[in-house]
């Protein structure tokens, strides 16, 4: 059941990055650099950003797996996957965490190329396990605590989307002030 899932899973976040990746290449470099105001990501900050969040992800993974201190996950994960996926759905402005807060100004290809590592990697990793620990907390989100993979991929597919929306507005801004 949970090798499925997890398939399942990747299929969807990789879907939906694709998709991202697939209107973003096009642009010119120099929109998806620029920030419209000195508070606001760059494209390539935002995507930079997302790859910073899996490269997190993969080093915490790689931890437990190298300490063997991990567990099932709680009864619980469900529903703070819920509640978290729930909130990331809503029209407000969340404070980043400060570990991934701060993102300098950087390419998109480097950015670009960061985040397709990191996917990659941690892809692999999350494929490479035994079925005994696909139900662990291998994941674990700074205000909700540990996921098992499934759910940290569905977590990162959220999180994502809602990204994409800031892309957007961004891309509409920094267009219209080019002009």
């Amino acid at each position: 059941m949970a090798r499925p899932r997890l398939r399942r899973a990747i299929e969807r976040a990789e879907g939906e990055r694709e998709r991202l990746l697939k209107v973003l290449d096009p642009l010119p470099h120099d929109l998806l650099e620029r920030s419209p105001t000195a508070m606001v990501w760059s494209v390539a900050q935002v995507i930079a950003h997302l790859a910073t969040i899996e490269e997190g992800a993969l080093a915490y993974l790689t931890k437990k797996l190298h300490y063997g201190k991990h567990r099932p996950v709680s009864p619980s994960a469900g529903i703070r996957l819920l509640i978290l996926n729930a909130g990331l759905r809503l029209p407000v402005k969340y404070k980043a965490p400060a570990v991934v807060a701060a993102v300098p100004p950087t390419s998109y290809a480097d950015a670009r190329a960061r985040w397709c590592m990191a996917r990659e990697g941690l892809i692999a990793a999350y494929s490479a396990l035994p079925d005994e620990l696909l139900l662990h907390g291998l994941f674990k989100h700074p205000a909700l605590g540990r996921f098992d993979p499934a759910r940290a991929l569905r977590f990162l597919r959220r999180h994502m989307l809602r990204h994409v929306g800031q892309i957007q507005r961004t891309l509409r801004s920094a267009g219209s002030s080019a002009e």
